[in-house]
């Protein structure tokens, strides 16, 4: 079947769809912080969904790929909501291969952030401050763009890939 989008009041009245997809399934969505955009992925292409006022998708907004063998999977958005976390996957098995940002308002990808070396699939990652938490296929990573450093903090607990988390 299907993935789709929908969101519901607290109370659980006014259940509403704002995806009905056509194409591939749409998975992993990501809400920005402000509550105005969502990233989706369908596995090999990313976009970010904008809403209009009434909370409606108003428009699609792809993520460029950087190649036609990788794409930008989104991770993890910043809390003003300015960049995005993505990984580069590889197509493809969608291994990731590096981090980059996202930068909705320009429409651009960073260059790989240096010091980083994902391994395998990377599932999640969130800001702390000016660091970065990814949670990947050996663990959990504290990730410092800036001095390039990259550390394993909490290693999956073992070889069949069940993660620990902080």
């Amino acid at each position: 079947g299907k993935y789709e989008i929908w969101t519901i009041a607290i109370d659980g009245s006014n259940l509403t769809q704002l995806t009905k997809t056509t194409g591939d399934t749409i998975i992993e969505p990501l809400w920005s912080p402000d509550g105005k955009r969502i990233s989706v992925n369908t596995g090999n292409v990313a976009s970010i969904l904008v809403l209009d006022e009434k909370g409606a998708v108003a428009r699609n907004q792809p993520i460029p790929n950087p190649d036609a063998q990788t794409f930008a999977f989104p991770l993890g958005w910043s809390p003003d909501g300015k960049r995005l976390l993505c990984s580069l996957n590889r197509l493809p098995d969608r291994v990731s291969m590096g981090l980059v940002f996202y930068f909705p308002e320009s429409n651009t990808l960073s260059e790989p952030i240096r010091g980083v070396t994902t391994r395998g699939l990377a599932r999640r990652g969130s800001f702390l401050g000016d660091r970065l938490i990814l949670l990947d296929s050996d663990g959990v990573h504290a990730i410092d763009p800036a001095a390039g450093t990259d550390r394993l903090v909490a290693p999956t607990t073992d070889a069949g890939g069940r993660y620990s988390y902080i």
